[in-house]
């Protein structure tokens, strides 16, 4: 004998049906939080990185930080390998791993590993020291970028481009006073790379500016910065080359870490 009238078994199935749908619903709902936090994570750690390297925003699209560029300084890096360090140690406790969805748990890695990388390298790689080529990302890069990559007015590109010439001399500055024991292979690359950036600021970038109302602030940009990279240029061929007797080779103990 049916115990359940027809009604009585339809509200029944009914409810059942709803539980079920709950039950599937609240760990997709879950995900999704966990995905939301795992972003704003991800987009707080990148604002403090802009803002700390701006061309990292540059090259990334952002373009709130074109007229600035990074400090180079001992004491500046320092401040980019803490906010690295901060960011992995604070990630785990930020975003529950095992919450997020199957792709926000591969994003979590790919960011996870990411800021492990950069540690790695900071320990056991020195660029700024080691690496005389790193400083063009900085002296040339930063302002060709601008001049013939971005998107923006180019007025707005100019603008910007003649601000963060003005920060290029103590990118220089910085870069005598720190490079300490190069490979001789990458130093006469980095001396060829210099030569090239020379002609960028005597001629190249005005090719590129064209016909502009801001050609003469950009000439008085420039003239200072050929100055300094002509003394630079007399720096790596004479000084850092007659030290230059590192080992560009990671070697097999770094390698194996």
């Amino acid at each position: 004998m049916n115990v359940f009238s027809g009604s009585q078994t339809f509200r029944w199935l009914t409810r059942i049906g709803a539980v079920g749908l709950m039950l599937l619903t609240l760990p997709r709902l879950a995900a999704q939080e966990a995905d939301a936090k795992l972003d704003a994570f991800f987009r707080d750690y990148l604002e403090k990185r802009f803002q700390l390297e701006p061309t990292a925003a540059t090259q990334l699209g952002d373009h709130r930080f074109d007229h600035q560029l990074e400090d180079v300084s001992p004491k500046s890096r320092a401040e980019w390998v803490a906010l690295t360090r901060a960011t992995l140690q604070a990630l785990p406790q930020a975003v529950d791993f095992t919450k997020l969805s199957r792709a926000g748990q591969i994003d979590f890695e790919i960011f996870r590993h990411d800021l492990e990388t950069s540690l790695w390298l900071v320990e056991n790689t020195h660029p700024f020291e080691d690496d005389p080529r790193t400083y063009g990302d900085y002296i040339s890069d930063s302002v060709y970028a601008l001049l013939a990559q971005s998107t923006l007015p180019k007025e707005t590109n100019l603008t910007n481009a003649i601000a963060r010439m003005r920060r290029i001399p103590a990118v220089i500055e910085v870069a005598r006073q720190t490079l300490k024991n190069p490979s001789k292979t990458i130093l006469e690359t980095a001396i060829r790379q210099n030569r090239g950036a020379i002609a960028f600021y005597e001629s190249g970038i005005f090719e590129l500016a064209g016909g502009t109302p801001q050609l003469a602030a950009l000439k008085a940009a420039a003239a200072p910065i050929v100055e300094q990279l002509k003394l630079y240029q007399t720096f790596l061929e004479g000084d850092l080359r007659a030290r230059a007797t590192g080992d560009w080779r990671l070697g097999c103990e770094r390698f194996a870490k």
